[in-house]
């Protein structure tokens, strides 16, 4: 399906209120729509038959009383969709608040984070960097595909997560892909962080790096 058409209404209202909505296929397995309105940010993911939180704010059609696919619904927004959309930002934030973490466990506790942590480390004790493929390898991961970034991406947000959580920068800031930049995901999740706040990712990514190299800088004695 060609999401980007299916929630035109969705984006359209999105975008009245001053707000943005991008979809990403990168790093999703069924890809995602990634909205941002004020200071709130949210991620909707695909389960693969639509995007239910998405979905329920139109209209089921007639015929069909237990709506479960995108293929399911109306191109009519539901009366009050704009509120109800507000609400699902709002509750997510207030989720996010009350875990303390933005990224859900996968591998916290496992080899494969604590693998990548120390590449990460020994990368950043020396000011170098770390390519995306490098992780995946790492993991075990073919060096390409949706799969493969989902995975990645998801392995980095919990340890820049569990970074800041400690009062430190954001370390997956040294992690690149083949052309020496950070992907989208980085900076979304700056976002969710509070850390990135204006729209100067650049100046941010840079500042980030030089912050993680001072952090885990190798002392002489």
């Amino acid at each position: 399906m060609d999401d980007r058409r299916v929630y035109e209404e969705i984006r359209a209202l999105v975008e009245a209120h001053g707000g943005t909505m991008r979809h990403e296929k990168e790093g999703y397995q069924w890809g995602a729509w990634i909205v941002r309105v004020g200071a709130n940010e949210r991620i909707f993911h695909s389960n693969g038959s639509g995007y239910p939180e998405l979905d329920q704010l139109y209209k089921p059609k007639p015929d069909i009383p237990n709506p479960n696919h995108w293929k399911d619904y109306s191109n009519t927004l539901i009366h009050g969709a704009w509120e109800k959309f507000v609400q699902l930002l709002s509750e997510d934030k207030v989720e996010k608040e009350k875990n303390m973490t933005v990224v859900d466990n996968r591998y916290r506790g496992k080899k494969e984070y604590s693998l990548v942590y120390t590449e990460m480390i020994t990368a950043a004790r020396y000011r170098g960097t770390v390519t995306y493929q490098e992780i995946a390898q790492i993991m075990g991961l073919p060096l390409q595909g949706s799969h493969m970034g989902m995975e990645v991406g998801w392995i980095l947000g919990e340890i820049s997560d569990d970074e800041v959580a400690n009062g430190r920068p954001m370390l997956s800031a040294i992690v690149v892909n083949v052309q020496g930049l950070p992907g989208p995901g980085f900076f979304t999740l700056a976002r969710q962080l509070g850390k990135l706040q204006d729209d100067n990712e650049q100046a941010f990514w840079e500042r980030e790096c030089q912050l993680v190299y001072e952090t885990w800088k190798v002392v002489l004695r």
